[in-house]
């Protein structure tokens, strides 16, 4: 599953590189979300073409997408080309769910609202 942060850069680790079977493939995300069923295509440059063991994609939300909060479904396709969204004729890399959460402030201070009491049972 990839947690990825609302209004923030998310660091995406997939292995692709085992599937493709042309040279520098354009790499075609596709995200469903699992409640509306609505569809999102955006094209990702991969980050770690060298590595063989993973590849790593970047997605800042909500600048390069604007997902919205909740979970989706993602699956990632090769293109020979770009700005091709027919993704129904691509050979299908990888797939999996991911999550989106909103970001989160921590909170700097505590102050007790009362006196600690032990209950036994």
């Amino acid at each position: 599953m990839l947690l990825l942060n609302k209004a923030s850069s998310n660091d995406m680790y997939v292995v692709c590189d085992d599937v493709i079977t042309i040279a520098s493939p354009v790499y075609l995300w596709r995200f469903v979300n699992s409640v509306t069923r609505e569809q999102y295509l955006i094209e990702i440059s991969n980050q770690a073409e060298q590595i063989g063991s993973y590849d790593l994609f970047e997605l800042v939300l909500p600048t390069d997408l604007d997902l919205q909060e909740g979970e989706h479904t993602y699956e990632i396709y090769q293109s020979p080309l770009t700005g091709d969204v027919d993704f129904e004729n691509m050979l299908e890399l990888a797939n999996g769910v991911a999550r989106v959460i909103a970001t989160f402030t921590d909170n700097e201070s505590y102050e007790p609202t009362g006196e600690d009491t032990t209950y036994r049972g």
